[in-house]
This record gives C-alpha cells, sequence and structure tokens, in this order.
C-alpha cells in the first residue's frame, strides 16, 4: 500500500490541533502556517510536477520562517513519471492560507541571514565591520518577505547615529517573494576602539515587528604618515614639474637617514631634481651635481621637520628652507624632469623614517 503524506510539522509547543483543521478528511484542513511560536520544521510537500518526472526534485524542502532551513534528503524513490514513489496529487487538502499575513527576514553579506534579537555581530553576515581606518565601510543588508501578504515597513534606525548611519533606506512596502535593501555606514567618530549600535526595523510582521540586530565595528584610527623602512619601500608619483617649482615635505628620520643620501622628492639622475639628506643635512639641486644648496643643522632622529625647497626658473634662483626659515641657496642649471619619486633615487638612497604632508608646486614659493 502506499501511503501519501499530507504536510508534516513539528513544533516544541503543545497547541490544538484541531484548531489548525487537522481532522479526519481531506477537506478539514483549510491553511498553511509557515510562522508560528514553536513551529521548527515544515514540510509541505508542494513540490515537483504531480506524477510527472522529477528526477531534479530530491530534497523535501523546509518551509517554516527559518534563516537555516532543516531540508530532508529523498532516497528510494523512482521520480519518474507514474503514481507512486514520486510526487503526486491530491495531498490531503487543498493548499490554502488563512490570514494571509507579511513575514520579515533580512540578510546580511552573501546571503547570510540575520537574525532578530541578534545580539553578536559577525564578519559573516555583516553585523561585524570589522577594523576602520581613515575611510568608512557600508554595509547592505536585504529584507526578504517570506510571508503570504505585503510587507510595510515604516522605519529603520540606529541606536548611534554618531557612528553607524543608516543610508540607502528600504522600499516602503515589499510584496510576498520579494525584496528590498538598505545600507548602513560605519564611520567612526571621537575616541579609537570598538563601536556598537542596535540597527532596528520597524514593520508590519505580527511577531518581528521591530526587528533588531546589533553591529559593531573597530576604530583603529586612520593612517596619518607613511613609514620608509630605508631598505625596498618607496612611492612612485604620476607626477612631473618643468619650470618653477617648490617641493616641500615634513619628515621624521631615523638615525639611518642621517648617513649618506637618502632622497626624499626626486627625479631623473641624468637630467633631473633632488632634494635630498646629506649625512643629516638638508640639500637640493638638479642633475648632474645636485648638490646647489645645502644647509642647515643636521636633523636628530625622531623628530618631525619641515624641509622645501623653491626654484624659479627666470632667475635660476634656489632657495632651500628648513621649518619655514631659508638655510641655503643657489643657482643650478636648468633641468628636465621626466619622474618623480618619494624615498629613493635611482633605485638607492633610499630614506628611512616617517614622511607626511608632500606638496609639490608649479610655482616658486616664498
Amino acid at each position: 500500500m502506499v501511503h501519501c503524506l499530507p504536510d508534516v510539522r513539528l513544533a516544541t509547543c503543545i497547541g490544538s490541533l484541531a484548531a489548525r483543521g487537522m481532522t479526519a478528511g481531506r477537506h478539514s484542513q483549510t491553511m498553511e502556517l509557515d510562522d508560528a511560536p514553536g513551529l521548527v520544521a515544515y514540510y509541505k510537500f508542494n513540490q515537483g510536477i504531480a506524477g510527472d518526472d522529477n528526477t531534479g526534485v530530491t530534497t523535501l524542502l523546509d518551509s517554516h520562517d527559518t534563516c537555516s532551513p532543516a531540508n530532508g534528503f529523498l532516497f528510494g524513490f523512482a521520480l519518474a513519471p507514474g503514481t507512486t514513489s514520486n510526487w503526486v496529487a491530491p495531498g490531503a487538502f487543498t493548499p490554502l492560507f488563512c490570514n494571509a499575513s507579511p513575514n520579515i527576514r533580512v540578510l546580511g553579506t552573501g546571503g547570510e541571514c540575520v537574525l532578530d534579537g541578534d545580539i553578536t555581530p559577525d564578519p559573516t553576515n555583516g553585523t561585524d565591520f570589522g577594523d576602520i581606518g581613515a575611510t568608512g565601510k557600508v554595509q547592505t543588508f536585504t529584507i526578504y518577505n517570506s510571508g503570504s501578504s505585503t510587507l510595510t515597513i515604516t522605519g529603520v534606525t540606529s541606536s548611534n547615529p554618531a557612528d553607524f548611519t543608516v543610508t540607502s533606506l528600504p522600499s516602503a512596502t515589499v510584496a510576498p517573494g520579494a525584496s528590498t535593501t538598505f545600507n548602513v555606514t560605519f564611520n567612526p567618530n571621537g575616541a579609537t576602539g570598538i563601536k556598537t549600535a542596535t540597527i532596528t526595523v520597524n514593520n508590519d510582521d505580527a511577531d518581528e515587528s521591530v526587528y533588531d540586530f546589533s553591529v559593531q565595528g573597530n576604530n583603529a584610527g586612520g593612517g596619518e604618515a607613511l613609514d620608509f623602512d630605508g631598505v625596498i619601500s618607496w612611492v612612485d608619483l604620476p607626477v612631473t614639474i618643468s619650470g618653477s617649482y617648490t617641493k616641500e615635505v615634513w619628515i621624521n628620520p631615523t638615525a639611518a637617514s642621517l648617513v649618506n643620501f637618502p632622497n626624499l622628492i626626486s627625479g631623473d639622475i641624468t637630467t633631473g631634481t633632488a632634494l635630498y639628506l646629506s649625512n643629516g643635512v638638508i640639500a637640493a639641486g638638479h642633475a648632474t651635481t645636485f648638490d646647489q644648496t645645502i644647509g642647515g643643522a643636521p636633523l636628530v632622529a625622531g623628530n618631525w621637520y619641515h624641509v622645501a625647497v623653491t626654484f624659479d626658473d627666470v632667475t635660476n634662483a634656489m632657495n632651500l628652507y628648513l621649518n619655514g626659515v631659508m638655510v641655503s641657496s643657489g643657482t643650478p642649471p636648468d633641468y628636465t624632469e621626466t619622474t618623480l619619486d618619494l624615498g629613493i633615487f635611482n633605485g638607492t638612497n633610499l630614506f628611512a623614517g616617517k614622511m607626511d604632508e608632500v606638496r609639490i608646486w608649479s610655482v616658486a614659493r616664498t
């Protein structure tokens, strides 16, 4: 004898089966219920094509409202055309929804579920934004309506808008089976450290009308300077100069940069320009000797200094400045620059220390 199984439900609470129409007879059960307290699994068997080729329909779907459905797997079924060992019709009753209602579900990164009331932010679903420096981060969340009537969204808010801002608001209504998205931007303010907030989605789902979850991120602090190791680190700039110019930079050299000739802002070795340190003293010039200006007190490792050089192509005057005071001047030859780099010169003479606030001008500033 072949037994056709109607909808199967597993619950963790005791309720009235009769109240749900689960009495004898095919036509007495008149509703399908996807979301109810205590419901942990719901198998409707509304799958495949009745009595047809269903060889690809080998998963029994759990239809109840959950982020992780407890789907079953079919074994030993022919699933070939015919009325035995296959998906068939009719079932125990003609499916009808009683009291059609919306049902909200929120998905994060990669379609991972974000549970209502979740207080444990997770990078997997995007509720943990991770470490943030100078640039903020945006996460997109999806609101999905798995119910049988339109879901109405009345607002999405953040409990900490100073750090987490709700942007790109979702649609006000979501049809059954449809979705909409909203963004949360983490752009932390104030002190470094972990920042948190609660995101709340207000809607008309009967039992999840205040759908909230926690988010967090670490304000790790933005970078404010670049540290050069003096061995392999340097920066290639997509900038060249011609005619009059000014180069300026803040540097904090290590002891390794107070010997030999580590370069700061320099270019072509054959025809170009150089701003560098000469055994701990600032220097600048043009090819081929690059030594037309040098002066000022020797620098001390671990201190910040503002270094600048100007060149006027009308008078060929070059002025060298340390912390805003001119310390040397000269008259270098004309130049032709094809490239500019930070912290290196012709593949050698690398700078060791910190560098900040580089400015390159097309005029000789005073």
